[in-house]
């Protein structure tokens, strides 16, 4: 029902995002400037660990967002690559997951939970089952490298990382 509209200088610094619904009336505008910066950096990797805005779905009335940088987690201390619920009509937080559970190009809504990736080169690669209502992890799966893509099709989840292609059964639990 909505579009999300992602903002920055260049392809790679998404900070705004605009939500706008069929008619294309903007429904809300967020500055997530406040998401993207962790509490503290090495001070070597400093200039590296500005975030972005990865992803964004809005799902009953629900902005779910990606957020974080492409280098190591050790370089913020491990506070990097969330997900973020807000409510699009108050624009209120409504929950932030644990850190280090979404840096894949997209995660994916179904039902009651949230499938997101997460790796990076010397890094754990996992992907991970959220609940949409509290961001906690339900589950955790282990994958051979860093979730890149995660697409659902008839009833399966497609998910590719760097090197490796995988088909999971959905079964809504």
């Amino acid at each position: 029902d909505y579009a999300v509209l992602v903002y920055g200088t260049d392809f790679a610094s998404g900070r705004f995002l605009a939500v706008v619904d069929r008619a294309h009336k903007p429904i809300a505008f967020f500055d997530f400037a406040a998401y993207l910066t962790p509490p503290k950096a090495v001070a070597k990797d400093a200039s590296f660990v500005q975030g972005q805005v990865e992803w964004a779905v809005v799902k009953d009335q629900v902005l779910y967002v990606s957020t974080g940088h492409r280098t190591y987690a050790a370089s913020s201390y491990g506070k990097n690559a969330y997900v973020t619920a807000i409510d699009v009509t108050t624009g209120e937080l409504l929950w932030q997951s644990d850190s280090l559970v979404s840096n894949a190009r997209n995660f994916l809504v179904l039902g009651d939970y949230i499938v997101s990736g997460y790796g990076f080169t010397a890094e754990p690669d996992f992907l991970f089952v959220l609940s949409r209502g509290t961001g906690k992890t339900v589950k955790k799966v282990p994958v051979k490298s860093g979730p890149e893509v995660i697409l659902e099709r008839e009833g399966k989840l497609y998910v590719r990382t760097y090197d490796t292609d995988y088909v999971f059964a959905i079964d809504g639990k």
